[in-house]
């Protein structure tokens, strides 16, 4: 997402966000000619999760960021995808 303060409008609500011990940068904005808003959360490691609707206000995307959270918790920002490995009879990995 671009960050270029000229051409977007960021929300009140943007920053850091911690709990559970997990810290994510949340980013609520919209294009200055555009009326809705979009969510976009950047957890440490730099991956992003946008989402794909749009919100008519940044209350309303603040409110889809936290029911988020209350329901998967802060944890799920920061689950990665790891690569699976195979483990055959009676061999080490070392």
């Amino acid at each position: 997402m671009s960050r270029d303060a000229s051409s977007q409008i960021f929300s009140k609500y943007c920053g850091l966000m911690e709990d559970e011990g997990y810290c994510v940068e949340l980013v609520i904005s919209r294009g200055t000619k555009d009326e809705d808003w979009t969510l976009e959360v950047i957890n440490t490691a730099g991956k992003s999760f946008l989402w794909d609707e749009t919100f008519p206000s940044e209350d309303a995307a603040f409110s889809a960021f936290s029911e988020t959270v209350q329901k998967k918790g802060m944890c799920h920002f920061h689950t990665f995808d790891l690569p699976t490995f195979h483990v055959f009879e009676n061999h080490t990995i070392h």
